[in-house]
Order: C-alpha cells, then sequence, then structure tokens
C-alpha cells in the first residue's frame, strides 16, 4: 500500500530504508557507478541507487523537513531585513494625499489599451480581399458546400493564427487551448460571417481564398 511518507508517495519497504539509510551518516557505494535498475525485484541489491531514487521522487530527510519548515514559519511570521528597510523608509517619508478630479470621461488604463491593441493587430489575419467585380453565383447544393468546406478550412487555419498572436491565450496548456478552439470556433464564424451579409440583398458575398 502506497502512502505519504518523508514528502513522497511511497510503499512502506521504501519508507523503512530511507529511514534507516538517509537519517544516518555513512557512504554508500555502487558496483556500477550508479547505473542501478531499481525495481520491486533489484532494489535490495544496492542500497546507494535505491536511496538515489528515493531523493530522486522527492523523498526528505527529517533535518531538510526541518529546515524547511523553519523557513516557511519565518516567511510567516518573521520579517527579513529587506522587510524591515522598507518599512521603516516608508514610516520616514512624508504621506501626500493624491486627490484626483472628478471628472465623467473614464478612460481606459495602459493595460486595456495594450490588450485592445493585441486583439486588432491579431484580427488582421482576417482582412481577406476586397470582393472583386467578378462575381460566382451558384444556387447548386454540392458546388456550395464545396465551397464552404474549402472556406471553413481557411477560416480554422486563419483562427488558430488568431489564437497565436492572443498572449494571454498561449498561457493555457494545450488541452485547454483545444478546448476553447472547439467551443469558441462556430461562434467566430457567425461573427466573420456577419460582416459578409448583404442585408440589401439578403445574401452573403464571399472572397473565395486560395
Amino acid at each position: 500500500m502506497r502512502r505519504r511518507n518523508f514528502c513522497a508517495t511511497t510503499c512502506e519497504s521504501c519508507k523503512a530504508f530511507f529511514r534507516r539509510t538517509a537519517l544516518r551518516i555513512t557512504v554508500l557505494h555502487c558496483a556500477s557507478n550508479g547505473l542501478c535498475e531499481i525495481t520491486a525485484q533489484t532494489r535490495k541489491l544496492c542500497q546507494k541507487c535505491r536511496l538515489q531514487k528515493c531523493l530522486a521522487i522527492g523523498m526528505r530527510n527529517d533535518k531538510e523537513l526541518s529546515e524547511q519548515i523553519d523557513e516557511i514559519n519565518s516567511c510567516l511570521t518573521g520579517e527579513t531585513e529587506a522587510t524591515k528597510q522598507i518599512r521603516q523608509k516608508s514610516a520616514a517619508m512624508a504621506i501626500v494625499p493624491i486627490v484626483k478630479p472628478i471628472v465623467d470621461y473614464c478612460g481606459i488604463n495602459q493595460l486595456e489599451s495594450s490588450r485592445m491593441t493585441e486583439l486588432s493587430d491579431a484580427c488582421l489575419v482576417f482582412n481577406y480581399p476586397s470582393l472583386s467585380d467578378n462575381r460566382v453565383t451558384t444556387t447548386d447544393l454540392l458546388e456550395l458546400m464545396i465551397i464552404t468546406n474549402r472556406m471553413t478550412e481557411v477560416l480554422i487555419q486563419d483562427v488558430i493564427t488568431f489564437t497565436k498572436r492572443l498572449r494571454g491565450f498561449q498561457k493555457f496548456c494545450a488541452d485547454d487551448q483545444l478546448a476553447l478552439l472547439k467551443h469558441g470556433f462556430l461562434d467566430i464564424i457567425y461573427l466573420q460571417g456577419f460582416t459578409c451579409y448583404d442585408p440589401e440583398r439578403q445574401e452573403f458575398n464571399y472572397s473565395i481564398v486560395s
């Protein structure tokens, strides 16, 4: 049965071995220069490699745990020298109240402006060529499906390019990025389609992108 022992999930056998070996001051040797493969069958053949494997999976001895606990406690309850200096300098500085004038206009800050610029630049990928005078009208369902499938393939690539230009989107893991693309792709298609709709003729006009 595996349990949490010495900051790592191990079996009882490795727990007992680590308590006997890691907490005593001794020099261990390996006949294979530290290249032993440690398994449930071979773990008793080389103490050095077994100890190295225990340390590799995160097991820590009592001394290291005590040092970590002391460090955490000092961070929670103590005060470093740098913190003391900052506090002393802050206390010595005069407190000058800053009164902002009350205005009706509520502008955007620098961060919001940067994000809007980033989004605007990313949207440039959807700037397709303007419609030319050479128009092709189709009422054939099969031909329409072929054209639509081709345009969808192009739009998928453009959406992927669009997301790669958003720094916030790149902070997500690959699985989350894929999930967001799957759930938001149709919305992007609809929004892009609205820009191609002619309300006077009640029809959609698309540029055929090769």
